[in-house]
């Protein structure tokens, strides 16, 4: 194990939950095995994830920019003015603030994440 692994996995924080033993049998004892994707959200995942989707063989988010980008104003006049927006999965937000700001006079934008530190910093930075 390198230094940055090891480093890594210190890093990690144990879930809260007293569920988590109890889903990774299940979810190791099951065909194909699984686990539920709430467990690599943390601090260091969701950082982790965020260096994935700058990965030039990592195509999906760039792609789902350049759709937002290319219909940000048909997006927002198809869903008017003063409209609640709910954000599912809003990680760090770089989706959303393009949706957002082709918006006329959003009422309320409530995100949502596994992450709360992205939550967080997400929240704050399309304040």
């Amino acid at each position: 194990m390198t230094g940055d692994s090891l480093t890594a996995l210190q890093q990690l924080s144990a879930p809260e939950s007293s569920d988590f033993l109890a889903d990774v049998i299940a979810g190791l004892s099951a065909k194909p095995r699984t686990l539920p994707c709430k467990y690599f959200y943390d601090e260091w995942g969701a950082a982790l994830f965020q260096k994935i989707c700058e990965l030039p063989e990592y195509y999906i988010t760039r792609t789902e920019i350049d759709i937002l980008d290319q219909n940000r104003a048909d997006i927002a006049s198809r869903l008017g003015p003063n409209i609640e927006l709910i954000g599912l999965g809003t990680g760090a937000g770089t989706k959303t603030r393009i949706l957002i700001e082709a918006l006329e006079s959003p009422a309320v934008y409530i995100p949502v994440d596994i992450s709360e530190k992205q939550l967080g910093e997400s929240t704050a930075s399309l304040r």
